[in-house]
C-alpha cells in the first residue's frame, strides 16, 4: 500500500483593489442606476469595521423596489443596496 497525501485546500485570495474611485464617474445619477445589467462597478463596502474598495458586476435590478444586486468579485458574494435609501459610493468601471 502506498502513502496517500491529503490535498490541502485554501480559501480563495481576496483581490486587493488599488484604484482611486473618486476619479471615476458615478454609477447612480439622480437616484437612477446608469450602469446596465452585467456592467462592471467599483464600490465602497464596509466589512469588519473597515471601508474597502470592491469590484463587481450588476446582476439584477428590481426597479419596482429600487434594489440593485451586485456580485462582489473581490470576495465572491452578492451585495445589494437600495436606491431609495442613502446610496453607497458606487462608480462605473468603464
Amino acid at each position: 500500500m502506498g502513502l496517500e497525501k491529503e490535498a490541502k485546500t485554501f480559501a480563495p485570495r481576496k483581490k486587493k483593489i488599488k484604484i482611486d474611485i473618486s476619479l471615476l464617474p458615478d454609477a447612480v445619477v439622480d437616484g437612477k442606476l446608469i450602469v446596465p445589467l452585467g456592467g462592471k462597478v467599483f464600490f465602497e463596502r464596509k466589512l469588519g469595521g473597515a471601508t474597502k474598495i470592491h469590484e463587481g458586476k450588476i446582476t439584477c435590478i428590481y426597479e419596482d423596489k429600487g434594489i440593485v444586486e451586485i456580485f462582489d468579485e473581490t470576495i465572491d458574494q452578492f451585495y445589494a443596496f437600495s436606491l431609495n435609501q442613502t446610496i453607497p459610493v458606487i462608480k462605473k468601471a468603464d
